[in-house]
């Protein structure tokens, strides 16, 4: 499987999928013009990552995914893809138990932490919470 890196830009977040290391990464701002254009090959990719994680011989290849979601704005729009990625994980956790979901926030953004618990909540993913530190 191949990394899967989308730089971060005004409007959309950075973007870091490496199935080697395990190290699955969300930062920054989302607010894409085109939510599909932008979020389509993160849900292929994640996709294909189950579709091999599925194959019991490839799971041995592939850590437990450590991911990290450190967003500071995002709009109603990308909620619904971030329940979308959510779904993929809630399915990547039933393959993988030891993978671990991490939710950052500011201290002071209470919006932001009760945003994560809300979408943890509705899509049954476990979620650490974390303040982010400078």
């Amino acid at each position: 499987m191949e990394i899967l890196q989308i730089p971060e830009k005004n409007h959309t977040p950075r973007i870091l999928l490496d199935p080697q290391s395990g190290i699955f990464e969300f930062e920054g701002i989302s607010l894409p013009e085109d939510l599909f254009a932008f979020y389509m090959p993160v849900l292929e990719w994640f996709d294909a990552y189950l579709a091999s994680i599925r194959q019991v011989e490839n799971r041995q290849l592939y850590p437990p995914a450590k991911v990290s979601f450190k967003f500071s704005y995002y709009n109603s729009g990308s909620v619904r893809m971030l329940i979308f990625i959510l779904q993929k994980l809630k399915m990547i956790t039933d393959i993988q138990p030891k993978t671990v979901i991490t939710w950052y926030y500011e201290e002071e953004d209470l919006h932001l932490l009760d945003n994560g618990k809300d979408l943890a909540e509705l899509t049954g993913v476990t979620f650490q919470f974390k303040v982010l530190k400078d």
